[in-house]
């Protein structure tokens, strides 16, 4: 019987071609028993195992082919295949730039390794695995027309990017002007009558900042006593807040401490500015009251008027500002 290793390659892959895979396997194995640093034996026994969903045991024929052939390009490769039906993409996104590596005139390295990038949404570095493969060979339609979807995505992305929608959580002591501070923001309009809110009411505003379109959804929250346990359920999935002290009430400032660490337990630490409002009705107490406890927090601190509309949208546009950036 003729044992030679490359014989029994020969007909291992005959044996593969007829979907013959143990006999195939069996070949596979002579041959890498007389030659065990046979890195296309490897290789293609690899390629068997993977047929027959065996992931493991192509993976280690893939590892040992390149082991013993560290150039082998299609070695690579294949790995990289098996590491993406096993689910890890990150080494598989490593075997496939090695293969590339090895073989930067190979095309078909480059397709494939953009449309691995497209798939994993990292979308820049598949437009320029697209574009090598199109320095190489111009009319490559697969390149022309993976490119193609791959910038639409990338089209997608930012569009879904300059559309942001972000919630405001509004906060402080029954009376301290939440709902006239929303009602000047979003309609330009002020009420001299109070009407306590009662659980939260949501008013949206669209604007533009930073180049970004902005939907606010802003959330006036009870300040009462008797909602207080069920505050967290309506701070839960906010961005950003704004917590605000009436200058005619000392003790609404010492309050707002309570607001902002309630509010970051039941989210993370966000994004917030402070509020001393109804500066039109008296100076209050001083302003470095305010500054001391706002700079503990790391934010800004604004006095404003929802009568006249004094600082109001300063302090929208404040928050707004702060949540693009973050």
């Amino acid at each position: 019987m003729n044992e030679d290793p490359n014989w029994l390659f020969r007909k291992a892959k005959s044996f593969a071609s007829m979907g013959m895979y143990s006999e195939a396997v069996g070949c596979y194995r002579r041959a890498l028993s007389r030659s065990p640093k046979f890195a296309e034996a490897y290789n293609e026994l690899g390629n068997v195992y993977l047929i027959q969903g065996n992931i493991e045991e192509a993976l280690s024929c893939y590892r040992r082919a390149t082991l013993f052939k560290p150039f082998y390009a299609k070695a690579w490769s294949n790995q990289g295949a098996a590491l993406l039906i096993q689910g890890s993409y990150d080494e598989a996104v490593k075997c496939f730039k090695k293969a590339v590596e090895l073989e930067p005139s190979n095309v078909n390295a480059w397709v494939v390794q953009g449309s691995l990038m497209s798939s994993l949404c990292r979308y820049i570095e598949s437009v320029e695995c697209f574009d090598k493969a199109l320095e190489l060979d111009p009319g490559c339609e697969e390149a022309i027309n993976k490119r193609e979807e791959v910038l639409k995505h990338l089209e997608a992305e930012k569009l879904r990017e300059l559309r942001k929608t972000k919630k405001i959580c509004l906060l402080g002591d029954p009376m301290v002007g939440k709902t006239s501070l929303i009602r000047r923001y979003v309609y330009g309009m002020f009420v001299d009558k109070y009407l306590p809110t009662i659980g939260a009411k949501v008013t949206r505003k669209v604007i533009q900042v930073l180049g970004v379109e902005l939907t606010l959804s802003l959330w006036d929250i009870t300040g009462l006593e008797d909602f207080r346990t069920i505050h967290p359920t309506y701070y839960q999935g906010g961005n950003g807040a704004i917590i605000i002290c009436d200058t005619t009430r000392p003790e609404t400032l010492s309050h707002l401490r309570r607001w902002v660490e309630a509010i970051f337990r039941a989210t993370r630490p966000i994004p917030v500015i402070f509020v001393a409002n109804k500066i039109d009705l008296a100076p209050g107490f001083a302003g470095n009251e305010l500054k001391r406890l706002a700079s503990e927090f790391n934010a800004p601190c604004l006095r404003t008027s929802a009568k006249t509309g004094e600082n109001v949208e300063g302090a929208f546009q404040t928050l707004a500002e702060k949540l693009v950036l973050a």
